[in-house]
């Protein structure tokens, strides 16, 4: 009940504060602008693309800082502009994860989260331990603040998976400061469930920001040191934790809000599990009076402006007359009415809006939840409808003698196991009503291979990470089923080393899919070649399935020699929107 009662008090300065203060405008480093304005001008003097790009890094930077978002992120994006057109390099993996930094900071998560993937895609393009290591703390990052959650599960392991890689590629690279941050953000996400994991993580990291004499990572390791030892019970070492994280700040005169408000939290939490409440009602007054302090720090000059303007009114006041300094206290007192009347308005609005907004979030979120179910449920019963289909093919088609109604039988069966192929991927997914392209394409195209006889093969994959809904997904999986049906039929029985190649990749919101294989190809002689050449020439059924696709798609296709030499191949180019 304390704690309902406080959390309302911070809500309730924030809402006076808003509605009291003027806009504020926090202005930037005179000096860090100077010298990223000489950069710009130099380069564009020099013509250097490089080091412009640089110096509108910088100043991106500097906006950052200040909260102008909009001017970071201008600066950000006319440096990509100039870095994409140069070949990969770090710089363009550090402008990716401050274009992921910023828009994180403005709360567009999918925008955040594309840039990071961006930059570790980069990053592993140069094979760049030092690219990989903020690539991934930038990945992490985001990813948890998407999360945001407790317990284990997918997201909570690709976190894991992040930080670790960051500190792995940290200590690779002999990165003191960069591992003992990821050792920090690894402590600090294994306190939400396992204390025991997350305290050689936060003593190592303890030890290294020593070593860097970095005060403020010190202040910020050992707060959460006192919160593992508070969690494992072990009081006495949470309170030593708490005390020397105290002394240091206090020491050092740190003077950072955030973290004297860490520390006066972790008291709070301290008193609260020992059990003494006056100590923990002193620390909470603490938090109140820090978050009052923080609200009204950009108006301290006006107050104490104010200040000294009431004290000589008030003493020209007292020198005039005696009623009018008793006229004045009664004005005073009724504004105080007024003012205590409004605020307890103001609080019981706040409240009970809190509690509307707390049960509409919860009933869309059951709704959310409800529809979510009942959509894999859907794909899930047509995977195996889908599933059955496919099994009564095969089963009719063993009792067939003709070879030529085999086949269409074995076609067929192929086309459906696509469809129940994508069907699982969406019901086993963890995206909704989507599906991963690349582990899709791999499952049919493997399905076809082994149906063909040929899963010895191992075919060559270079597909990007792209997600599709599932009326994108059906048409490519029927194509790419078509394609490599054809690859069995007619390339891979006139080579010794059967070859089958997968691309596809996303250009500016335009994906561009292949398929290539090293068979006849149709410019070759020989009747092999001539029988492929009439096959692709003719109106088929197959190739008729996949023109009625690519139109369903709404995109382009052709059909072209994949390469040169005495086994030229074929490729079949789609490019559609995604």
């Amino acid at each position: 009940m304390l704690r309902f009662f406080l959390t309302l008090s911070f809500l309730l300065a924030f809402c006076v504060r808003i509605l009291a203060q003027d806009r504020t405008e926090i202005a930037a480093d005179p000096e860090k602008l100077r010298y990223a304005h000489q950069m710009e001008k130099e380069a564009m003097f020099k013509k250097d693309s490089l080091l412009l790009a640089k110096s509108w890094c910088l100043l991106g930077k500097e906006y950052e800082d200040i909260g102008d978002f909009g001017r970071a992120q201008s600066h950000f994006l006319k440096a990509l502009e100039v870095l994409e057109k140069r070949p990969p390099s770090y710089d363009l993996v550090k402008n990716f994860v401050f274009l992921s930094e910023t828009e994180q900071r403005q709360n567009h998560m999918e925008e955040s989260l594309a840039y990071a993937l961006a930059a570790r895609r980069v990053a592993h393009q140069l094979n760049s331990p030092e690219g990989l290591a903020i690539a991934y703390r930038m990945l992490g990052h985001v990813r948890e603040f998407i999360w945001d959650g407790k317990g284990y599960g997918p997201d909570y392991d690709s976190v894991l998976f992040c930080y670790s890689q960051s500190e792995k590629l940290s200590r690779q690279i002999g990165d003191t400061l960069k591992t003992a941050e990821a050792n920090a953000f690894l402590g600090a996400l294994y306190l939400r469930n396992s204390p025991m994991k997350a305290l050689p993580y936060l003593e190592e990291s303890l030890l290294l920001f020593t070593i860097k004499h970095d005060y403020e990572w010190q202040v910020r390791v050992l707060t959460h040191l006192s919160s593992v030892y508070q969690m494992l019970n072990r009081m006495k070492l949470s309170w030593a934790k708490l005390k020397q994280a105290e002394k240091l700040y206090k020491d050092r005169k740190l003077n950072e809000h955030g973290m004297i408000a860490m520390i006066e939290s972790r008291f709070v939490k301290y008193y609260e599990k020992t059990k003494q409440v006056d100590l923990e009602l002193a620390h909470y007054k603490n938090l109140v009076a820090l978050e009052m302090k923080r609200s009204i720090a950009d108006r301290e000059g006006a107050i104490s402006r104010l200040r000294i303007e009431y004290e000589i009114e008030k003493k020209e006041a007292i020198m005039k007359a005696q009623n009018h300094e008793i006229a004045l206290r009664e004005e005073n007192l009724r504004n105080q009415e007024r003012f205590t009347l409004a605020m307890t308005s103001l609080f019981v609005v706040a409240a009970i809006a809190s509690i509307i907004f707390f049960s509409l979030y919860r009933k869309n979120q059951r709704i959310s939840l409800y529809n979510e179910d009942l959509l894999r449920e859907q794909n899930h019963r047509v995977k195996n409808n889908l599933q059955i289909v496919s099994s009564l093919l095969n089963m009719q088609s063993k009792r067939l003698l003709d070879t030529e109604a085999r086949k269409a039988m074995l076609e067929a069966r192929l086309r459906i196991e696509s469809m129940a192929t994508l069907h699982r991927r969406l019901y086993d997914g963890s995206r909704f009503a989507k599906v991963n392209l690349d582990d899709f394409l791999r499952e049919v195209i493997q399905g076809v291979l082994k149906s063909f006889g040929y899963g010895h093969i191992q075919p060559i994959f270079q597909i990007e990470d792209i997600f599709l809904p599932a009326d994108k997904a059906v048409p490519i999986g029927l194509i790419v089923n078509e394609l490599s049906t054809n690859a069995c039929k007619y390339a891979f029985v006139f080579t010794a080393t059967p070859e089958l190649i997968v691309t596809c990749h996303n250009v500016k919101n335009n994906i561009r899919l292949t398929v290539s294989d090293n068979g006849p190809g149709i410019s070759g002689a020989g009747q092999a070649d001539d029988t492929r050449f009439q096959e692709k020439k003719k109106s088929s059924f197959g190739m008729a399935l996949i023109r009625s696709q690519v139109i369903q798609l709404d995109g382009t296709s052709h059909l072209s020699p994949a390469r040169s030499g005495a086994q030229p191949g074929l490729t079949f180019v789609i490019e559609f929107k995604a």
